[in-house]
């Protein structure tokens, strides 16, 4: 049986004060900001921290309830701002916290027990059983991962106990939430700590068409709102736009267009999608959500706003172009066209006029192409329309009240709301009447004049002598009192328990050995592995039947199953590697490469759910591991020599580009390569419904091995692809580790010659 809310939340971005305010004057019922540290959209202006009670209170006041981005990877050496952070955060009186990060997680439910924490989609949730997951970890909201099509949304929303957050409109990162290193492996800045430098928009070459080049991995904008009454029905609780990078006036007339749809209004359905388009479009796309073929999310195009398409160029003279269109343009007005070169020409209107019916002269920066394309980019009557002036407080909060007016006594008035009781009375004692004593209507006057304030009166009784006189005075003055210690008392903030302290370092445990981990994702490499190298191998399960693994295992060595995010693990006795949140109750020992910890209180609290081995995150520098890999008993684990996966994409570039016309994509096992404009290569790997874009180099941290073991880390794990992977020359330099000097063995890998990227070992992240 489906569950069912009653209530729809339209939740907000605001990246600014401007945005903030437009999202409540257009019918949010939530908003989401970031402040200063911490937040996904660091590049946005967001909200400070000394602010928020202010933003706060505002939200509060209309009924709109505020969530606030702490939504990225911490390191330790961030720590106490972390703390002080939250301590702001929640003493402000926000509603909850967004999260990526399991060991803030674990924190704020060591500190604030009673605090809601919502999981980011960032924390990669994607089915069911992750929804579950995310639950059991003490989450009371889960963002579903925005890769999700709604047939398994809604079996996320049956689940009882916990929230579900959809995104609906927005951009769309091609890589799986929470999953992408693209952006930290090209230039240090980490889209997983809200630094993204959004090298998915830029246009690549794909080597196996002939350099053919393009944004191939820029997808078009979400557009869900023809599917809200689906969702609606599916039972989610929240409804999320995108954007707190965004303008206030995108914010105010996405919200307006979708608290019309979600209210029923559909007849200006036509006209808002329009208004939404020139506000900003990539492209508009529900594919995602509704499972689409792969071809039909990629943005096909420049992968920035395009605008709408208005007209077109008839002819041009003296720097002015006839365009046949059927707008109104105005001055202010942004439009964009192709020059004589092909190039795109963005600029705003200066000066326009009618020339007859749909055609408009208007001045031109650049020659146009005859015949070419108009697109209106930005629309500046609706713009100015679109009005975020602070919008009044209507009352929301019903009270129950009992008047009780006695002469001689003071004015006393019994409040219920919310189940409590309050009692309030006046200053000054009631006198009685010299002549004719007050009425109950002359009272009750003054005790209706809640402007300001979101109380009204649901019930309102009085026992009133026929003698006493009340003067207005003393009605109001006990109304204005009694209004605001109700709502202080009605937003007090009371978290109760110690700040527990970071979990303390205990010391270097460095150790003398180290031990190798071997993992597998294609088929007929294993052939050439010798097992015995190995104290652990992973294979993909599609790999189970190969021979060689019977031998691996018939040689004492464990071979367990991994998994690449979006696939699912079979049941079965096996020893498993936990990548993600999203799979069955398995025995899980070790927690992959794709979990990221970056700070003591997430590896503790992996440790605590069973992970004997943890791999830490590769955008750990060798100083910041050497600082978090020795807290606690287990063994810890970093990438060795191998490529990693950068991105998991839904989206198949080469299926995009028309160059695979194939129809078996999750069958599919060829390789592609996409080159940047720094000639840097990367290799796409499809498999199952998602394809992996792995680095352009292998990650070879070899040349750390003595730094690493003096850090605590006892694992070094080798990740191999295909046939071209030097299992053979790795295997040698395994040998020679255990014996060979460190200026001998450097020497001898120096002439080896293996390819690597070092930059992450030895500087981190931004």
């Amino acid at each position: 049986m489906k569950k069912r809310n009653g209530f729809i939340e339209l939740l907000a971005p605001a990246g600014t004060p401007d945005a903030f305010y437009a999202a409540i004057r257009y019918g949010a019922n939530a908003v989401y900001l970031g402040v200063e540290s911490f937040n996904a959209r660091m590049g946005a202006d967001n909200i400070l921290l000394a602010d928020l009670p202010d933003y706060v209170e505002f939200a509060h006041l209309r009924n709109v309830k505020i969530y606030v981005a702490v939504n990225t990877l911490i390191r330790d050496d961030e720590w106490p701002l972390l703390e002080e952070t939250m301590e702001k955060i929640v003493l402000a009186g926000a509603d909850a916290v967004i999260l990526q990060d399991l060991g803030v997680l674990t924190y704020m439910q060591a500190a604030y027990p009673s605090f809601e924490c919502h999981a980011s989609t960032q924390f990669s949730i994607y089915n069911a059983t992750g929804v579950r997951k995310a639950k059991a970890l003490g989450f009371s909201r889960v963002v579903i991962a925005r890769e999700t099509p709604i047939e398994e949304i809604e079996k996320c929303a049956m689940i009882e106990g916990i929230e579900l957050e959809v995104f609906v409109h927005g951009a769309l990162c091609v890589s799986a939430s929470g999953q992408c290193l693209l952006s930290s492996s090209r230039g240090g800045r980490s889209g997983n700590r809200g630094r993204c430098a959004q090298p998915c928009r830029l246009n690549y070459q794909c080597e196996e068409a002939e350099g053919l080049e393009a944004p191939w991995l820029s997808l078009q904008d979400l557009c869900g709102i023809e599917e809200i009454d689906h969702l609606i029905q599916c039972g989610v609780h929240s409804l999320k736009i995108e954007g707190r990078s965004k303008r206030p006036a995108y914010v105010a007339g996405v919200i307006r267009a979708y608290r019309e749809a979600i209210d029923g209004e559909r007849e200006s359905l036509p006209v808002r999608i329009e208004e939404m388009k020139s506000l900003y479009y990539r492209g508009f796309t529900k594919g995602l959500l509704n499972d689409a073929l792969i071809t039909e999310i990629g943005s096909k195009g420049q992968p920035n706003h395009q605008g709408v398409l208005i007209g077109s160029v008839k002819r041009y003279s003296n720097g002015k172009a006839l365009i046949e269109s059927a707008h109104s343009f105005v001055s202010g007005d942004g439009i964009r066209y192709q020059d004589r070169e092909g190039n795109w020409v963005g600029q705003n209107i200066s000066w326009s006029e009618s020339m007859g019916e749909a055609q408009i002269l208007i001045r031109f920066q650049a020659k146009p192409l005859i015949g070419g394309d108009v697109f209106l980019t930005k629309n500046h009557a609706l713009e100015k329309s679109l009005d975020w002036n602070q919008k009044k407080i209507e009352p929301w909060l019903g009270i129950d009240g009992q008047v009780v007016v006695e002469i001689g006594k003071k004015l006393h008035i019994v409040v219920k709301c919310n189940g409590k009781i309050w009692n309030f009375e006046s200053e000054e004692l009631i006198e009685a009447a010299r002549s004719r004593g007050s009425s109950q209507e002359e009272i009750e006057k003054q005790l209706n004049k809640m402007g300001g304030t979101p109380f009204y009166w649901n019930s309102l009784e009085m026992t009133l002598p026929e003698l006493a006189y009340v003067p207005a005075r003393m009605v109001n003055e006990l109304r204005r009192s009694m209004t605001t210690q109700l709502w202080d008392e009605l937003q007090q903030v009371n978290h109760s328990g110690d700040t527990p302290e970071l979990p303390v370092s205990l010391g270097n445990h460095g150790v003398d050995t180290l031990k190798y981990t071997a993992a597998v994702y294609g088929a007929n490499i294993g052939e050439r592995i010798n097992p015995k190298r190995y104290h652990q191998i992973w294979i993909l399960p599609e790999l189970e039947n190969e021979p060689w693994v019977a031998k691996a295992r018939a040689c004492g060595v464990p071979v367990g199953w991994t998994s690449l995010y979006g696939q699912t693990l079979p049941e079965g006795e096996n020893q498993v590697e936990q990548n993600d949140w999203n799979q069955s109750d398995l025995s899980f020992g070790a927690s992959g490469i794709n979990l990221f910890p970056m700070n003591r209180w997430s590896v503790h609290r992996l440790q605590d759910l069973g992970m004997e081995t943890i791999h830490l995150s590769p955008e750990l520098s060798i100083d910041q591991i050497r600082n978090l890999s020795h807290e606690k008993e287990g063994d810890f684990e970093v990438v060795g020599y191998g490529r990693i996966p950068l991105m998991a994409m839904r989206h198949c570039p080469m299926k995009a580009m028309g160059i695979c016309t194939g129809n078996s994509c999750e069958s599919c096992s060829r390789i592609y390569h996409l080159k940047d404009q720094e000639e840097r290569s990367y290799p796409v790997v499809r498999k199952g419904k998602f394809s992996y874009l792995l680095s352009s180099q292998p990650i070879s941290n070899l040349g750390f091995f003595s730094e690493l073991k003096r850090a605590g880390i006892q694992n070094l794990r080798f990740q191999f692809w295909d046939a071209s992977d030097p299992i053979e020359t790795l295997e040698e330099w395994m040998e020679k580790s255990s014996s060979e000097s460190r200026e001998d063995l450097n020497k001898w890998l120096d002439n080896q010659e293996l390819p690597g990227d070092q930059r992450l070992i030895k500087w981190g992240v931004k």
